[in-house]
């Protein structure tokens, strides 16, 4: 949901726009399921104070059909109805709502308000092809919140009882409900889509890759340069409102592009601006997100490529790839295996997943048949349940619904026992390389796969019994990178 202010008539979300297409007739050719509410269809929408259900004119319904063509096969589904509404302010000084979804009724229909200057007003749709754009975009990012209701109605709630938005199953046919189900089994988002883009970007928070949400404030980013909003952690200004409509940002402007007069697509241009595929701190957290959109089928392939450009994780086959100064060091790829498990502490438990493949490592005692590990925790945060007394639970989650590791985690003993990357004698399993010091990131994960990349800042070899850093006493001057990929299938 975006708002304009009505008396200043000042955009306070900057216009977001997408591509002006063909005159495409109605209903078009694919989302032909969408039906647009008539002035006679009241009794489906909510009642809103000196509101007005209308009829759409050919101009809108032609934009509509532009945006429908536009949107993967979850989005697409997942809106069932649309309803064009003027909706006027109360009073000169009140904010107006451009588009939105209802958050506990009619959660498959989308409204347009087509009031005044807003974007789905039917002279201001058709006045040019950036107006257009706007307008699709605003759709686009709605159609993400009703996706995103869909994917809750098929989430577990018990017995969990993590803080989530439910929605109801009743409003999508049975094989709408399916394709969701399989979304969320393919990504394992049991315990919550938009808690786990949450966790996400707290991680990139507490390592100083990403920005607070800020909530009302966002409109203090309002201006905010490319770059400055990518290394926060967003595709727009008003994607750094919270998770909800960072998500939603995320996906429209993913989709849509430069195709609007004045494009916010600002995490895809700071990318595309990039020379080389080498991701660094400040494109971590977009380039995480928006493999995320990608794994749920928000966006597609094309729209993937198109935002990260040249960037990616070099991690050719399964298994682990490590690199020193830029170039190929070994390769561990013999038996890649993956799981989650449970470890424990002093007075901790986690809930752990681990990734292992074997190869040859060398130090300087020589070379050895070894094993290579990864290990991060996947344990939910304790602040996702909301009964007090039930936050065990996350401890008792079957190892099967546990979510994929995703985002960004700091490696190494120095970091704790849990995240540790670490190379063993495959002979007599005893340790020859730990890492002490690192920056683990995830950037895709589902049952299709997880691939990521490790930057080791420090790292041990054991040899002869003794403990000695590769760099000396210093952190390594070019950090060690390790890539990783895993593929189930």
């Amino acid at each position: 949901m975006v708002v304009f202010r009505a008396g200043s008539i000042v955009v306070l979300v900057a216009a977001m726009v997408v591509a002006g297409a063909a005159q495409a007739a109605w209903p078009p050719s694919r989302c032909d399921h969408v039906r647009v509410l008539t002035a006679n269809d009241s009794d489906e929408i909510v009642a809103y104070d000196g509101a007005t259900l209308e009829d759409a004119d050919d101009e809108q319904l032609d934009a509509l059909g532009n945006a429908l063509e536009l949107m993967p096969e979850v989005l697409c589904k997942a809106v069932r109805r649309v309803a064009f509404i003027e909706r006027p302010p109360e009073d000169d000084d009140d904010t107006v709502v451009d588009a939105w979804t209802n958050r506990n009724e009619h959660q498959d229909l989308v409204y347009l308000n087509t009031w005044s200057y807003l974007p789905w007003n039917r002279t201001v749709v058709n006045q040019s092809r950036g107006q257009r754009g706007r307008a699709i975009q605003r759709f686009i990012h709605e159609s993400t919140h009703a996706a995103i209701r869909l994917l809750q109605s098929q989430q577990k709630a018990e017995p969990y009882r993590f803080r989530q938005e439910r929605a109801n199953p009743a409003l999508w046919p049975a094989d709408v409900r399916q394709l969701a189900d399989e979304v969320v089994a393919r990504n394992r988002l049991d315990t919550g889509v938009i808690r786990e883009w949450q966790r996400i970007h707290e991680a990139f928070v507490a390592v100083g890759m990403a920005e607070p949400y800020l909530d009302d404030d966002w409109t203090s980013n309002e201006g905010a340069n490319a770059a400055y909003l990518a290394g926060a952690g967003w595709m727009s200004a008003y994607g750094g409102e919270q998770a909800i409509e960072d998500i939603a940002e995320m996906t429209s402007w993913a989709i849509i592009r430069d195709a609007p007069d004045n494009p916010e697509d600002h995490a895809c241009q700071v990318m595309n601006e990039r020379s080389g595929a080498s991701i660094r701190s400040a494109d971590a957290a977009v380039f995480t997100k928006l493999g995320f959109v990608r794994t749920l089928g928000f966006i597609d392939e094309s729209h993937y490529r198109d935002c990260v450009g040249a960037l990616t994780i070099d991690a050719p086959d399964d298994g682990f790839h490590s690199f020193v100064g830029g170039e190929a060091s070994r390769r561990y790829t013999e038996n890649p295996r993956a799981g989650v498990g449970r470890g424990e502490g002093d007075d901790e438990q986690w809930l752990i997943a681990n990734i292992t493949a074997d190869g040859t490592a060398e130090t300087s005692a020589g070379e050895f048949a070894a094993t290579i590990r990864l290990q991060l925790n996947v344990t939910p945060l304790v602040d996702a349940i909301t009964d007090p007394g039930k936050r065990a639970d996350r401890l008792a989650i079957p190892l099967e619904d546990v979510s994929y590791p995703r985002g960004v985690y700091l490696v190494g003993f120095r970091h704790g026992p849990i995240n540790r990357l670490q190379i063993t004698n495959r002979a007599d399993d005893k340790l020859i390389m730990d890492v002490g010091q690192g920056i683990a990131l995830v950037g895709l994960a589902s049952t299709d796969g997880i691939v990521g990349s490790v930057a080791v800042q420090r790292i041990f070899n054991f040899s002869g019994g003794l403990l000695s850093s590769i760099a000396g006493d210093e952190p390594v001057a070019e950090p060690t990178r390790i890539t990783f990929r895993y593929d189930p299938r």
